[in-house]
């Protein structure tokens, strides 16, 4: 079994990995993950798989595989069963923490290397025009990431991460200058990608690490306001900026005027664009509202005028709306919401108590658990990715799966290691 810990490099490498795509990222956690299978069963080291946490994603890997069976889509079956690989992830992350002493240690190494990278390359960027690849600006700083624009979402999963392993085996809370500068710089590239939902999300994980903070309080209120300086400092100074997250923003509540309706003020979840994809989706769970169409579907089922029809019955609220938007898009951009369509309510409870599951643990942690506040870190860092209210990508999406089951490893590895240690 030793011999698993040579793919402890290949994971070692995710941070930079997915900087360079989905295919990199996902081939290096699919070789390791099935290498591991096989060196499971040679060995019959079967106790692995009953880790109750790998356990919970077996039984929602075999609903969703089960529903997309029924659902008789090559893409939806092929998605599903392959998601099994995130899952054997997670075991494997494990045996190589217990066995590779200095395995979270070097990973947190990487990822700042990884953050520095981008760091110095979005300046580039942002004032030379292009980045070292020779990548544009675009109006958006993107960086390596090129037209994905996801350069926020990238740091917003990742710096979470990268401070939980920095506070890892300390033995205190105490926010020092360090931690201050890497919030510093996450904020100044959120602000430069100008992804507000990166933003709207980096801003609740600077809420849960004050409440993980709160005895160091006098050191909190001296850095919580100087991000807060700092922070409408960039707003205010970049007309840019200033557009994409104060002029866009208010833009999405403005009364409208039609012909049919005089004042209609229209509620926007997030965009006009959006609004229309969340009620498609909607539509679609309300003919399936059990186990929805399965997964990957929304993509293929989306086009169907029976599901777009209260859209276009409405569509006087949507004069700003491209009615190309109205057709099809391959997610609804919400987890909660592309559940509910593809998986139903069914898989709608998994994810739901996933994350309750996380607010809970970190609500015991700052109150009744003394030697596991430490663990509130990463537990803040998994509260973050499934937070509700938000835009999101693909729940299944290759890259987006790696960022989310790496954050659920590392929390995997540190509930057990805080469990163990001695107060």
């Amino acid at each position: 079994m030793e011999k698993v810990l040579i793919f402890k490099f290949p994971i070692l490498l995710l941070p930079l990995l997915l900087i360079t795509g989905p295919f990199l990222s996902d081939l290096a956690l699919t070789l390791s993950s099935l290498f591991f299978v096989i060196l499971l069963v040679l060995n019959r080291k079967y106790e692995y798989l009953m880790n109750k946490y790998f356990l919970f994603f077996i039984f929602f890997w075999i609903y969703i595989s089960i529903n997309s069976l029924f659902s008789e889509s090559f893409i939806s079956i092929k998605s599903s069963l392959s998601y099994l690989r995130f899952g054997i992830f997670l075991i494997l992350f494990l045996y190589i923490f217990e066995k590779e002493k200095k395995f979270l240690k070097n990973m947190k190494n990487l990822i700042l290397i990884s953050l520095i990278i981008l760091f110095i390359d979005s300046l580039i960027q942002y004032y030379a025009g292009q980045n070292v690849l020779g990548y544009p600006k675009d109006g958006r700083i993107s960086s390596f990431f090129g037209d994905e624009k996801i350069l926020g979402s990238y740091i917003v999963k990742l710096v979470p991460i990268f401070i939980a392993l920095y506070y890892f085996d300390k033995n205190e809370i105490k926010l020092d200058i360090y931690i201050f500068s890497i919030l510093i710089g996450a904020l100044v590239l959120i602000l430069l990608s100008s992804e507000r939902s990166a933003l709207g999300l980096f801003l609740l994980y600077l809420f849960l690490l004050s409440i993980i903070f709160y005895k160091d309080f006098k050191r909190l209120i001296i850095y919580g306001s100087i991000i807060l300086i700092f922070f409408t400092t960039i707003i205010f100074t970049s007309e840019s900026i200033y557009n994409r997250y104060i002029v866009v923003l208010f833009d999405q509540f403005k009364v409208s005027k039609t012909d049919n309706v005089k004042h209609s003020k229209k509620f926007y979840y997030f965009t006009e664009g959006h609004d229309a994809l969340f009620i498609t989706a909607f539509n679609m769970f309300k003919e399936k509202p059990i186990i929805g169409h399965g997964t990957k579907n929304f993509r293929i089922k989306c086009g169907d005028r029976k599901f777009i029809q209260s859209i276009e019955r409405n569509l006087q609220y949507y004069q700003n709306l491209d009615r190309n938007l109205l057709n099809c898009n391959t997610h609804p951009h919400n987890f909660y919401v592309q559940i509910l369509a593809e998986n139903g309510i069914i898989g709608f409870l998994f994810i739901s108590v996933a994350f309750i599951f996380f607010v809970f643990l970190f609500i015991k942690n700052i109150f009744f658990s003394r030697n596991k506040k430490m663990l509130n870190f990463i537990i803040s860092s998994n509260i973050v990715i499934l937070w509700p209210i938000v835009p999101h990508g693909d729940f299944f999406n290759n890259w987006l799966s790696i960022i989310i089951f790496l954050n659920f490893s590392i929390f995997i590895c540190l509930d057990k290691y805080y469990s163990m240690k001695k107060v």
